[in-house]
């Protein structure tokens, strides 16, 4: 029938779509703060477009030109969107909140939801994503953390010190 046609459409849509994010975060002239910045905003838009869940995006208007590399970049947007994912597939939340924020060279981003919530210890809820998460920060650096409880959402904040020197 139809739906194979369909299936391939979807996944031809996946694979242009990963391939955006591939040349973006290979592409010098985004490699700064304020691109990056800027894309996740997108990114978390288009993630949520499709949903019912309301997004609020709390992002400094004006960044530094602090270099990014595209290591660090490409492996920080992966764990947003893995963030956002695990938020809607798992957390039926009302909002989503994109914070971002970089002090002292240290940039900081939080995806926070509203939504249910659950015991860190049991992280059977994330299955190994979380591990792959922890292990992409860790290779450029960085740090998760993980606030959550039942009933009170989750809060994924990603910790990246950038070096003001360091081109791509």
């Amino acid at each position: 029938g139809n739906s194979s046609v369909r299936n391939i459409a979807d996944t031809a849509d996946k694979t242009i779509q990963s391939m955006d994010e591939i040349v973006w975060a290979i592409n010098p002239e985004n490699d700064t703060l304020q691109h990056m910045a800027d894309y996740l905003v997108h990114v978390t838009k288009e993630f949520l477009q499709p949903t019912a869940i309301r997004c609020q995006i709390d992002v400094p208007l004006t960044l530094s030109e602090i270099p990014v590399p595209s290591l660090v970049r490409h492996n920080v947007l992966m764990v947003v969107k893995e963030a956002l994912n695990n938020a809607v597939k798992h957390a039926a939340p009302h909002c989503i909140r994109l914070n971002l924020e970089c002090l002292q060279n240290v940039l900081a981003i939080e995806v926070a939801d509203d939504g249910n919530g659950f015991n860190p210890g049991s992280t059977s809820v994330f299955g190994n994503g979380l591990g792959i998460m922890q292990k992409r920060l860790k290779s450029v650096g960085g740090e998760l953390q993980l606030k959550s409880e039942p009933g009170r959402g989750t809060t994924v904040r990603v910790k990246v010190r950038l070096d003001p020197q360091n081109g791509n």
